[in-house]
């Protein structure tokens, strides 16, 4: 189920030359109409895009499943990059997903990843994981590949926060609004506003010390 700042931090590594075409988005099948997958986005930025999804439907260049290793295999294609947008956390098995997914990428290219960190159980057909940061940051150490310091954000609110200047030394922090000096997510206003309405209305948001947030990584696969 995409999101308008997952397609504004597509735009962001477009802009930044770290997305070039051809694009492949697994999970590419527009379940929102015309705005639920980046092919125009892409379009608008010139870049050839394709997509890929597990069901056949609009946006469907052809049918692949991310766990079949095997089909992976068979594919015998590789892109300069591959977008797997809001599609870890509904797969049961993300790592293996990630894992078929750089196979996908060419040398040089990129993996970029965006999702949900704190959201709503939804479907798609089902809602199994919220990937959090150091899953990202393990699974590139383990697989050969980079993460991009500079591209890897909080998705929250319109804006991109960057991980790394959330972070207190090994404690990587989720955006909040709940503590001193944290009103650069929400304004002053809608934050007394939230907590009053949430804590009137006794709504789970009482306890949720964050605004709704998602991840954008980009996983950069090595030349050699």
């Amino acid at each position: 189920m995409a999101v308008e700042t997952d397609f504004d931090y597509l735009r962001h590594l477009i802009r930044k030359n770290e997305v070039v075409g051809p694009v492949l988005e697994i999970g590419g099948r527009s379940w929102q109409g015309r705005g639920g997958n980046a092919a125009s986005v892409c379009r608008d930025e010139g870049i050839a895009w394709e997509g890929s999804d597990i069901v056949d439907g609009p946006g469907v260049g052809f049918l692949m499943d991310i766990l079949d290793s095997s089909a992976v295999e068979a594919v015998g294609r590789l892109w300069a990059s591959v977008l797997v947008f809001n599609l870890l956390e509904h797969v049961y098995d993300p790592i293996t997903a990630l894992t078929n997914a750089m196979k996908l990428v060419a040398p040089g290219g990129v993996a970029a990843v965006a999702g949900p960190a704190v959201w709503q159980l939804h479907d798609y057909p089902a809602d199994y994981w919220r990937p959090m940061p150091d899953f990202f940051l393990e699974f590139a150490s383990r697989n050969g590949c980079q993460v991009l310091n500079e591209d890897f954000m909080w998705l929250v609110e319109g804006k991109m926060l960057r991980v790394d200047l959330l972070s207190v030394g090994s404690q990587k922090q989720l955006p909040s609004y709940s503590r001193p000096g944290a009103f650069h997510v929400w304004s002053r206003p809608m934050t007394y506003w939230s907590r009053a309405l949430h804590q009137g209305l006794r709504t789970f948001g009482r306890d949720t010390p964050y605004p709704t947030s998602g991840l954008g990584v980009c996983l950069k696969k090595p030349l050699g």
